[in-house]
């Protein structure tokens, strides 16, 4: 896992430092630098407005929520947007061109920061440490193993009446067939997106999601398909809840 993560990272620096935001929302019409910052801002209010609307229709928490982890920040596009809804948020990322971006965005929002992920787990956050950890479009970049894991870490800080909501790629449809050719050929897959500085999508089971939350004994509230993965691959976005009295405010 460690030669995976750092792969990961050095591949997530490098689209950062050439073309950021089209690195975090792929539109091919954007490709090249052709963001406009603020339009690109604006659409991860329009993100967390969708997480805090399901935050609120299947749990307690109501806004403004405590304190919240980004999970994959990128150029803090979603961190800016909660820094809106909750007391403080935490962006973390592993591509350090990414967080320096980030640092920028967020430079006018004094309960907003980030941190640099150098190691693949989130041993640097403390057990029980947010009211909300979340994560949207970066689970599905993440090996299963990876995946499952960062997943155990969102339940381990996450406090007790706190929630966990992220969003992961369970299943492949008939037409993806990169991505078929991609999980029977891996190495393949990797020598390209290297060459081509591109992203692979990967898929973790809903089952084995399921099973790992269930063992640390966390609460499914809420699971929902959603188009956040384009046409051929299948989309969720789970809502988790840590049994406990309550974060405090």
């Amino acid at each position: 896992m460690n030669r995976e993560f750092k792969e990961s990272s050095n591949q997530w620096t490098s689209l950062g430092a050439t073309d950021p935001l089209w690195a975090v929302l792929s539109d091919p019409e954007k490709k090249g630098g052709k963001w406009n910052l603020e339009e690109f801002l604006a659409t991860g209010d329009a993100d967390i407005e969708r997480f805090s609307r399901l935050i609120e229709r299947h749990s307690a928490l109501r806004r403004p929520f405590g304190d919240i982890l980004d999970f994959g920040c990128g150029v803090g596009r979603l961190s800016l947007a909660w820094s809106k809804q909750a007391r403080s948020v935490t962006g973390v990322d592993v591509a350090s061109t990414m967080i320096d971006r980030a640092r920028e965005v967020l430079s006018g929002r004094p309960n907003a920061t980030v941190r640099l992920n150098t190691e693949p787990n989130l041993a640097q956050f403390p057990t029980e440490s947010f009211d909300v950890v979340a994560s949207h479009i970066t689970l599905q970049h993440v090996p299963p193993e990876a995946a499952l894991m960062y997943i155990r870490e969102f339940a381990r800080i996450t406090r007790p009446g706190g929630v966990t909501a992220f969003q992961i790629v369970t299943g492949r449809k008939p037409g993806d067939w990169k991505g078929h050719l991609a999980d029977r050929l891996p190495w393949l897959a990797t020598l390209h997106h290297r060459i081509a500085l591109g992203f692979r999508v990967y898929v973790t089971s809903e089952s084995l999601i399921r099973a790992a939350m269930q063992e640390l004994e966390m609460v499914l509230l809420s699971v929902e398909t959603d188009e956040f993965a384009g046409e051929v691959a299948t989309s969720r976005t789970f809502l988790f809840a840590k049994p406990g009295t309550g974060p405090g405010k």
